[in-house]
């Protein structure tokens, strides 16, 4: 899903996998066993891309569209990375309940991600 008014893309692409593990594979056991039944149990959905063009941010759009993905979803946790030196970002899913897992790197490449998830309120 990406959120559009007029010619300007806002926000975000969303897209669920919710029998994928939250975080991926590199944390194996590591995980809580409650996280790792759910998600294998697809109770676990993924939020990726959420993203607000620059002259559009600090005006509580960011959350408005995570609060409205998630409400009344199925799965029992959302899960999403989330680069860790992208402060903002990093800071506002802290902000809104989001527990941080353990830290990633898909390739040699790629940053350094932290692995999140958010339970229900």
């Amino acid at each position: 899903m990406t959120a559009r008014q007029n010619s300007w893309s806002a926000t975000r692409t969303v897209s669920p996998f919710p029998r994928t593990d939250p975080g991926g594979g590199p944390f194996g056991n590591d995980r809580p066993a409650w996280l790792r039944e759910l998600a294998q149990s697809g109770g676990v959905f993924w939020l990726r891309e959420l993203m607000v063009l620059p002259n559009l941010q600090n005006h509580g759009l960011g959350r408005q569209i995570h609060d409205v993905v998630i409400a009344g979803r199925l799965e029992g946790v959302t899960a999403l990375i989330c680069i860790v030196d992208n402060q903002p970002a990093h800071d506002a899913y802290l902000r809104w309940g989001c527990t941080i897992l353990g830290q990633i790197k898909h390739a040699a490449e790629s940053p350094v991600y932290d692995a999140m998830y958010l339970t229900p309120h």
